[in-house]
């Protein structure tokens, strides 16, 4: 299951990111293989979200563990200093992306056993 860790916002010289950090601590590398194509699709189905975003991955295979930096990019440095916009991008992807990284794991319990 995915959790949500925390979130930071880092300044860049032009722009300002929000990076939300999340963790799943039980994932196999057969799952790792099938979702890491498909978290690019969260972009996708967001499509109001008005500021870019990347989801970034990094598997851990020893623990079986993924870890993933979803980024959302301002490109203004003002932009994310009122706190209802800041609110509404943290509350609408921190609960959105766990919603749709869970699905995409579910599917792929079907198409997984379909091999068998």
């Amino acid at each position: 299951m995915l959790e949500y860790v925390n979130y930071t916002i880092e300044q860049n010289i032009a722009s300002k990111d929000i990076k939300i950090k999340y963790k799943d601590i039980k994932l196999t590398k057969e799952q790792y293989d099938y979702l890491k194509d498909r978290l690019n699709l969260y972009m996708f189905t967001t499509p109001d979200e008005e500021y870019p975003m990347i989801p970034l991955a990094k598997y851990n295979d020893y623990y079986e563990s993924l870890t993933i930096n979803l980024i959302i990019s301002a490109p203004f440095k003002s932009s994310f200093n009122d706190p209802d916009e800041l609110n509404r991008v943290l509350e609408t992807h921190i609960t959105g992306f766990q919603e749709f990284y869970e699905k995409q794991k579910e599917e792929f319990g079907p198409i997984n056993h379909e091999k068998d």
